[in-house]
């Protein structure tokens, strides 16, 4: 029987090193977060931290963490607390050690991801060399995060996210790299390269984000504009003013053409009056210049 106590006395760090509590339990960045591993209260407790998969660093060797050490009649409490910002994102392992035994539990901590900077509506011309459409974020490492795209046509009847399909032949992705020149760290930026830009590229584009704990989707809408779309606006005054000029010639044109009409009929008129004029006789004129010829004929 007190063997069996024995055993049981030292398989207690495995059961009650089960517990791993967290406050929040969603990090928030610049909050307060305290992290607690409950183990035996004869065995060490130890924390220590991963950020980017290379292995632990005992959170004793980082100034940053502040560990206390709480115990009650049968456990001992190693809580960690920190002011958390992106850069404490990654996994936190709690070993207890006790007599030659040591058992371990992992806590995965992230922030999620927040967009930083996202792209607004793009707007192009057809055969732009390249267009790149970025996807801006800010979260933890980017050994953490998945990013990929897809592509939403503006034939489809209807645009959501069910629609996507891949992206055009005529594109590629550029891997997740740092942001330059953007005074927040740990931001990143995924982006969509186009080559000579078509018609057919117009639509949005979806940039799907995990880190595992957080799945986030943003569009990025692209229009395209034919090569002549910039000079309609050009076209469209010239053609005015081409109709405008034609009715005014028009216009004038006409009122030549009736002033000219008018000035030939009024020259035929006045032609056949004088014709009308001269074939007129009057019999009394004619009758006196008769008797006149007559008086002055010689005897």
């Amino acid at each position: 029987m007190a063997i069996c106590f024995y055993i049981i006395y030292l398989l207690l760090p495995t059961v009650l090193l089960q517990t791993i509590s967290v406050t929040p339990s969603v990090p928030v960045v610049g909050g307060i977060v305290m992290v607690s591993c409950t183990g035996n209260l004869t065995s060490d407790l130890f924390w220590s931290f991963n950020m980017i998969g290379n292995g632990f660093i005992n959170l004793t060797t980082i100034p940053s963490y502040e560990l206390n050490t709480t115990s009650t009649n049968y456990t001992k409490t190693l809580t960690w607390t920190i002011r958390f910002q992106i850069t404490n994102a990654g996994w936190y392992k709690c070993e207890s050690r006790m007599n030659g035994t040591v058992v371990s539990n992992i806590q995965r901590l992230a922030t999620g991801i927040r967009y930083r900077n996202r792209d607004r509506d793009v707007e192009v011309v057809e055969g732009t060399a390249i267009l790149k459409i970025h996807c801006r974020f800010q979260s933890a490492p980017p050994g953490f995060l998945i990013a990929e795209w897809c592509f939403q046509p503006y034939v489809f009847p209807s645009v959501n996210e069910t629609s996507c399909i891949p992206l055009p032949n005529n594109s590629d992705i550029i891997p997740i790299s740092p942001t330059e020149n953007l005074t927040s760290t740990n931001t990143y930026t995924s982006t969509v390269r186009i080559s000579n830009v078509l018609i057919s590229n117009a639509g949005i584009y979806r940039c799907f984000l995990s880190d595992g704990f957080t799945n986030l989707t943003k569009g990025v809408r692209v229009r395209v504009r034919g090569r002549l779309d910039p000079l309609w606006p050009a076209i469209g005054i010239m053609i005015q003013l081409v109709i405008i000029v034609i009715f005014i010639a028009g216009h004038y044109s006409w009122d030549f053409y009736k002033d000219k009409q008018k000035k030939i009929e009024r020259q035929k008129r006045e032609e056949q009056n004088l014709v009308t004029s001269k074939n007129e006789i009057i019999p009394e004129d004619e009758q006196k210049a008769n008797e006149l010829l007559i008086n002055v004929a010689p005897n």
